[in-house]
């Protein structure tokens, strides 16, 4: 698993890694990876087993792999089965997606 960011300036840089390692302490922080141009990036990953969990349009679209919107106001025009593989507003609803596709045991 890897967290791929866009952080808006070098202070955010610092509080991203501050965050992951008080909220999901189990991550590799080697897999965090820390992109200026994060669509491009998404945009050159094999979607053979990859999974893209994201709320913004714009990465949603340019991903090749199983894509899940995290339900917000501003993406509610993306519809399931056209723009993005499914929709959730949890993250225990996440889990089961990724789950369900036996990319974990």
């Amino acid at each position: 698993m890897f967290i791929i960011s866009s952080p808006m300036n070098e202070y955010s840089v610092f509080e991203k890694y501050k965050w992951i390692r008080k909220y999901l302490p189990f991550f590799n922080i080697r897999n965090l990876i820390l992109v200026g141009n994060k669509g491009d990036l998404l945009s050159r990953i094999d979607g053979v087993n990859s999974v893209l969990l994201d709320d913004c349009p714009e990465y949603i679209r340019k991903f090749n792999g199983v894509s899940v919107v995290m339900d917000r106001a501003y993406n509610k025009e993306l519809i399931v089965g056209v723009d993005c593989d499914y929709r959730v507003s949890e993250w225990d609803e996440f889990y089961g997606i990724v789950k369900g596709l036996e990319l974990i045991k």
